[in-house]
């Protein structure tokens, strides 16, 4: 399945957006003339979905929109709807898995005993992505484990 990267701007369905997929974090004047922009999409339903073809992995990047001012006609009413300028805190995608680490499970003498349950703790695993300049502390946000091929917990 190919998966995608989807942007938002709160109060902008029914509006032009104009997205772009930029390597800092600003609207450009224009996409053609800027060199940290790798694509604009123009859409008026309040969201972008960009392939994740045009991101490479362990790059940074801010998807950014801009829509001018205007008024739309209500039904009992005019809204005057303000211009939008704003960018991301931005991402990265990373396919690699945490190095390091070790996986501790509860057991007496290396047998589970409740088979109801299990116990177990993550600690150390490190990430190489530097996200501080995104104003992330941790680069690993959560852990999804599986046993078997069912998805089982999502960990904090």
């Amino acid at each position: 399945m190919k998966s995608e990267i989807t942007g938002a701007l709160l109060h902008a369905a029914d509006r032009h957006v104009t997205w772009y997929l930029m390597t800092s974090r600003h609207v450009p004047a224009s996409c053609d003339i800027d060199s940290d922009c790798i694509l604009s999409q123009i859409s008026n339903l309040g969201y972008v979905q960009i392939d994740q073809d045009h991101i490479q992995p362990r790059q940074h990047y801010f998807i950014c929109g801009h829509s001018n001012g205007t008024t739309k006609e209500r039904e009992s009413s005019t809204e005057i709807l303000a211009e939008l300028s704003l960018c991301s805190d931005g991402f990265v995608r990373d396919d690699t898995r945490p190095v390091g680490g070790h996986v501790d499970v509860d057991n007496h003498n290396g047998y589970i005993t409740n088979t109801e349950s299990v116990t177990f703790s993550l600690t150390g695993f490190q990430e190489d992505v530097d996200v501080a300049v995104m104003g992330y502390l941790n680069p690993i946000k959560y852990y999804m484990i599986a046993i078997g091929k069912e998805l089982c917990v999502k960990i904090i």
